[in-house]
């Protein structure tokens, strides 16, 4: 890996692409092999947990990836003094590596979504999906982040309707760090189909001054 960095030299890009080409492809051997279990009637967090398993047993041999993959790491906030938990978050899926300088931390948040249900497309984009990354306290002054739709219906179809959503005004304020909302195609990874950059509290701010959200789909075979 040549250690390359974008974002303003704060993110490895090389690692991160390589995480995320596997992730993608791992998606595609469980959900293609024959008699597959792994079906959109499974709940988000199964899917996820047997995704990560999966990515665990190939990382080394198939992506060359020495970091670490994680599922459901708990974090949050402690009051020192009173000895006792403020907040408690569990993220879906890591990648964490400290081969690179700086280290990489790369964070994956994962929502079922349906075109034909406005409510799915709501909680991509709303507090507990987008938000999350934005005023809320995921990937902490991380420059780069992923949603990955779980697509359940047509995907081309439902990922218009997602962006068109996202351009409307009922996401107004998320914060969007200028005018142009989608930008098409993804900056940041090939498998992305869009991203969308975010300003955050000062708090959680990346030194780059913005988040970059790239965005993902994966479904299943029709």
């Amino acid at each position: 890996m040549s250690g390359g960095l974008s974002w303003g030299g704060v993110f490895p890009t090389d690692e991160s692409a390589i995480a995320t080409k596997l992730l993608v492809e791992a998606w595609a051997q469980l959900t293609s092999s024959a008699g597959t279990a792994f079906r959109s009637s499974l709940s988000e967090p199964k899917l996820t947990d047997l995704l990560c398993e999966h990515l665990k047993d190939i990382s080394e041999a198939t992506g060359r990836l020495t970091g670490r993959w994680g599922q459901e790491s708990p974090f949050g906030k402690i009051d020192a003094a009173a000895g006792k938990r403020i907040t408690s978050y569990r993220t879906d899926i890591e990648y964490f590596s400290n081969r690179s300088t700086p280290t990489l931390k790369l964070v994956y948040e994962f929502k079922k979504i349906d075109g034909n249900n406005p409510r799915t497309l709501t909680k991509y984009w709303g507090a507990d999906g987008m938000g999350r990354f934005i005023d809320g306290d995921y990937a902490i002054k991380q420059p780069v982040v992923l949603m990955a739709g779980i697509v359940i219906s047509p995907k081309a179809a439902c990922v218009n309707k997602l962006k068109a959503t996202l351009a409307s005004n009922r996401c107004e304020k998320l914060n969007w760090r200028s005018a142009a909302r989608i930008i098409e195609p993804s900056q940041g990874f090939h498998e992305a189909h869009f991203d969308t950059e975010h300003l955050r509290p000062t708090d959680k701010q990346p030194p780059v001054g913005y988040v970059r959200i790239c965005h993902l789909f994966l479904d299943f075979p029709s």
